[in-house]
């Protein structure tokens, strides 16, 4: 997928060059929970919004 969008972008003129650097800092998160939380709380709001 990277090599892809870097091609994209060379093709397109965005990026010149011959060097390329990739930051591959392993960060974790907590995308899932945080994606669960945000429906939950949509469908709370429905419910109550409905009772």
């Amino acid at each position: 997928m990277i090599k892809e969008v870097v091609c994209q972008c060379l093709e397109n003129e965005i990026v010149k060059g011959t060097g390329l650097g990739i930051d591959a800092t392993y960060t974790p998160t907590n995308t899932i929970t945080k994606v669960s939380e945000r429906i939950m709380k949509h469908l709370a709001k429905k419910v109550l919004e409905n009772v």
